[in-house]
C-alpha cells in the first residue's frame, strides 16, 4: 500500500486563534498544502506538531492580549477576563489560578478542537494526528490537566488518544501544573495504514515509553513536539536521540514522524526542523545529506525541513 506521510510544521500566531474559525481556516489552509504535493490515490496521515490546539484558551479574547509580552501575562489577563467562574473551579478543585482556568474552558476547548479536527479529516480524507491540547479527562471531577494528542480517522471519527507521560519543567509542577499520563495507559491504534504510536515530543527520548509502544507493534511513530527555545547546535544534536534514534538507527520502528512547531506564543519562542524517518531506507538514505542541519546524514532520514523557524509541509511517500 502507498501512503502519503506528511508532517505539518506550523508557525504559530495566536491571532489564528482568535475563533474557533479562525483556527479552522488556518488548519484546512496547511492541509490544502498537502493535498497540492501529495501523491494522489493514496492514503495520507498527516501530523500537526505538540500544542497546536493549545492556544485556543485564548480564543474570543485576541483584543484583550495583543499588549502582553509574556505567556503569565496573557493567562492573568485572561483570568482577570472571565473571574467569576474561574474563582468558582479553583474553590471546587481546590486547584490553583492555571489549572482552575484550563479546566473553565475545558468544554470549549475540547469541543472545538474535535470539531476542527474532526471536520478536517471528514473534509480531506486523512488521519490526522491533532499535535496536541491541554485537557482534564472528561466526566471526572480530577483537577489534573494533560497534554494530551488525539488521532482522527478520515471518517472524522477519534481513533484514539495520547497523554503525555513525562513532562519537561514548564509544563511541570513549577510550570504549568500539568499532571503527567500514565506508562501502562499508553495504546497502539489499528488503521488500514497500520498500528500507530504516539509519543508526544519529551516521551520519545525515553526508552521506556518507545519500548511500551514497540511491544505493542508500531508501524508508525508520531512525535509531535514543540521546543520552547532556540534551534542551536546542541539541540540538533540532541534531538537525534528521539526518533531519528528509534526509527532510522535502530530500526525499532518502521516509520517514524516528527513534526515540530515554530513561531512565537508571547514570550515562548518555538524553532525546529520536522523531518520523517524509515528504517527500512537507513542504508540507502545514510548517504543521502537528509539530516538536521549541522548534524550531517542521519540514518533513515527520507524528508526534512529546510527551515527551523518558518513554516513547512513535508511528505514522504511509501509502501507499507
Amino acid at each position: 500500500m502507498r501512503v502519503n506521510l506528511v508532517c505539518v510544521q506550523q508557525k504559530l500566531d495566536i491571532m489564528d486563534y482568535s475563533s474557533p474559525a479562525s483556527f479552522y481556516s488556518r488548519l484546512q489552509g496547511y492541509l490544502q498544502k498537502v493535498a497540492a504535493v501529495a501523491e494522489p490515490g493514496c492514503s495520507t496521515l498527516v501530523a500537526f506538531p505538540e500544542d497546536t490546539g493549545t492556544p485556543l484558551i485564548f480564543s474570543g479574547y485576541g483584543h484583550l492580549l495583543g499588549s502582553e509580552q509574556s505567556l503569565a501575562a496573557a493567562v492573568q489577563r485572561l483570568i482577570r477576563a472571565r473571574f467569576m467562574p474561574v474563582v468558582a473551579w479553583k474553590l471546587l478543585r481546590r486547584t490553583g489560578w492555571s489549572q482552575a482556568i484550563a479546566l473553565e474552558r475545558a468544554g470549549f476547548l475540547r469541543k472545538h478542537y474535535i470539531d476542527v479536527f474532526s471536520r478536517l479529516a471528514r473534509e480531506f480524507g486523512y488521519y490526522i494526528v491533532g499535535g496536541s491540547i491541554l485537557l482534564p479527562d472528561s466526566g471526572t471531577r480530577s483537577a489534573d490537566i494533560y497534554n494530551v494528542s488525539y488521532l482522527f480517522g478520515p471518517d472524522g471519527n477519534i481513533i484514539g488518544s495520547q497523554k503525555k507521560v513525562n513532562l519537561i519543567e514548564l509544563e511541570g509542577e513549577q510550570g504549568l501544573g500539568l499532571a503527567g499520563g500514565e506508562l501502562g495507559e499508553l495504546a497502539v491504534y489499528d488503521t488500514e495504514i497500520g498500528r500507530i504510536g504516539i509519543a508526544i515530543c519529551f516521551d520519545a527520548f525515553h526508552e521506556t515509553v518507545l519500548d511500551k509502544l514497540r511491544q505493542q507493534g508500531t508501524d508508525i511513530l508520531v512525535q509531535p513536539s514543540a521546543n520552547p527555545g532556540p534551534w542551536h547546535h546542541d539541540q540538533r544534536f540532541d534531538w537525534v536521540k528521539s526518533a531519528a534514534t528509534a526509527c532510522g538507527e535502530k530500526g525499532w520502528f518502521p516509520f517514524a514522524l516528527n513534526p515540530m512547531m515554530t513561531g512565537t506564543l508571547f514570550d515562548l519562542v518555538f524553532e525546529g526542523q520536522s523531518a520523517i524517518f524509515s528504517a527500512s531506507g537507513s542504508g540507502e538514505d545514510r548517504a543521502s545529506g537528509l539530516g538536521y542541519a549541522a548534524t550531517g546524514p542521519l540514518p533513515g532520514c527520507v524528508a526534512v525541513a529546510p527551515s527551523w523557524v518558518e513554516e513547512e509541509v513535508i511528505v514522504a511517500t511509501v509502501d507499507i
